[in-house]
């Protein structure tokens, strides 16, 4: 395996916009949560690693002591190789100068902050604990414990939300400059205090101007683009990420956790009482799993590419796995490069802006 996810259920209070896998008010429950991780961790022994991805959740809700552990837990069971990528999520009102201390000294080389926006009125409507000002202050006390590898989430589409007012949000978050930025349009999910009040978002021909506004504003700044919701200074790219897009094997511990293994896709129990009692008792915690068709797998791996600016080499892909793409998916794929969604240069297939405002539409068409 060369990457791990460790999944940290455990929030203050739940965004009105989220459908995670989370524990509102369990606090009593962390302590035993971080056992069970250690616990379901020896099973995978000095696997190799390269990346690590600590997401939730909110990681940063834990206690010191418990980050220390979880830490300390991730090296004692895993070989870390000497340039891996270790990340934990964040949001701004949890942190503390002790709990980056422990973070730091345990080699934790970015953080992901989860800031979404910085008009306050918006952080209000989306349920969030923080404001603009908590924020700014997280991000300096990143910046002072010398991280230098720093992610930003900012979210879009909010209902009424003007071109204005998006522009000075770009405006606000160009000030922190950080290291990488992940964009998220506002969806409405299942299971989301938003589906629920039945929540109308701006208009597709809005969500694409605001897209393609945020395209321009960031890389006028310095980020460029490599995924079509992710952004980065130059080296500054999602290690972990960028495996799971090129279809590469990852490990997930904790609850709702998923893993992959050549092909072969598994994930845990969800609740959280279910997974903790499974753990103390010694069972396993595999919920279900599923093994991918090769064209499956091939498959993917050029839908996860088409997300990426460098695109894919269908060629190479077809080597790969010793597998075709049938006529007509490729007809599909040319029918795409004629309207103009898709382009064609030196063997890589790369999506354009026009695909990339449908390319949700375009990946169920060329599947279906």
């Amino acid at each position: 395996m060369s990457s791990l996810y460790v999944h940290i259920p455990f929030c203050q209070r739940k965004c009105f916009y989220c459908s995670f896998v989370v524990s509102i008010a369990q606090e009593q429950r962390m302590e035993s949560y971080c056992h069970c991780l250690e616990k379901e961790m020896r099973q995978y022994k000095d696997e190799s690693l390269d990346t690590v991805y600590i997401g939730g959740g909110t990681p940063t809700y834990l206690k010191e002591n418990q980050i220390e552990y979880l830490l300390k837990a991730i090296h004692q069971n895993f070989q870390i190789s000497s340039n891996c990528e270790i990340t934990m999520e964040a949001n701004p009102e949890g942190l503390t100068p002790l709990k980056l201390d422990i973070i730091k000294k345990y080699g934790v080389t970015r953080l992901s902050l989860g800031v979404q926006s910085l008009n306050n009125n918006f952080l209000k409507y989306l349920g969030r604990n923080h404001n603009s000002l908590k924020a700014y202050e997280a991000f300096k006390l990143l910046r002072e414990h010398s991280f230098d590898n720093i992610n930003c989430d900012l979210m879009f589409s909010f209902p009424q939300q003007t071109l204005e007012q998006l522009n000075e949000d770009l405006d606000a978050m160009m000030t922190l400059e950080s290291d990488h930025i992940s964009l998220y349009g506002l969806t409405i999910e299942e299971r989301s205090r938003f589906f629920v009040k039945n929540t109308i978002l701006p208009d597709s021909h809005l969500q694409a101007e605001f897209y393609t506004t945020i395209l321009k504003r960031l890389e006028a700044n310095g980020y460029q683009q490599y995924e079509i919701s992710n952004f980065a200074k130059p080296g500054k790219e999602s290690k972990h990420n960028l495996n799971y897009w090129h279809g590469g094997n990852y490990r997930g511990v904790g609850i709702g956790a998923h893993s992959h293994k050549d092909g072969k896709r598994f994930w845990n129990l969800s609740q959280l009482t279910q997974y903790i009692k499974c753990i103390e008792d010694g069972l396993p915690v595999v919920e279900e799993g599923e093994e991918l068709a090769v064209h499956t797998q091939m498959m993917e791996t050029i839908l996860f590419g088409l997300r990426m600016n460098q695109g894919v080499d269908i060629k190479a892909i077809e080597r790969r796995y010793d597998c075709s793409v049938d006529q007509n998916t490729t007809q599909q794929i040319e029918s795409f490069i004629k309207e103009g969604f898709l382009v064609k240069s030196d063997e890589r297939l790369q999506t354009t802006l026009k695909g990339k405002l449908v390319l949700d539409e375009i990946s169920v068409r060329l599947i279906s």
